[in-house]
C-alpha cells in the first residue's frame, strides 16, 4: 500500500496509509521488514495497491503521484535491514502480557518466520 510518514519521534515514525482512516496508522522503526522504499514492489515483482479512490489506479506511478501530492520519497538509505531472529520452536522466554502489561509470563515459541515469532503463554 502507498503510505506517508506523518510524524517522527526519535528513531520511530508514524506510517499513514494514504486515503485510509487514521485508525490504521502505526509506529515503526527503519528496520521494520514491513516497509520498503518507493519502487520496491516493482523491483521485486510484487503488486502495489494505490491509495483508495485514486482516479486511475491501473496507471499509478510513483513519479506522477509524488508530483501530484507535492511529496518526496524516503531515500532508500534510510531503510535498515533487520537481521533475522534466532528463535526456535519450543524455546522458553518471559513475555509481557499485552492485555495486562503489568504481568510478565512464561511463554514458549510456537512458530517462527523470518522476522516474527508466535508465542504461547504456558
Amino acid at each position: 500500500c502507498v503510505a506517508t510518514v506523518t510524524d517522527v519521534v526519535d528513531n520511530r515514525f508514524l506510517v499513514h496509509f494514504d486515503n485510509w482512516d487514521d485508525t490504521y496508522d502505526y509506529w515503526c522503526d527503519p528496520s521494520s521488514p514491513y516497509i520498503h522504499p518507493v519502487g520496491w514492489c516493482q523491483e521485486h515483482g510484487k503488486p502495489l495497491t494505490p491509495p483508495q479512490d485514486y482516479p486511475d489506479p491501473d496507471n499509478f506511478t510513483w513519479e506522477k503521484y509524488l508530483k501530484e501530492t507535492g511529496a518526496s520519497a524516503v531515500p532508500a538509505w534510510a531503510f535498515k535491514v533487520r537481521p533475522p531472529h534466532s528463535f526456535l520452536v519450543n524455546m522458553k522466554l518471559e513475555a509481557v502480557d499485552r492485555r495486562t502489561p503489568s504481568f510478565i509470563r512464561v511463554a514458549s515459541v510456537e512458530d517462527v518466520e523470518d522476522h516474527r515469532i508466535k508465542i504461547h503463554f504456558d
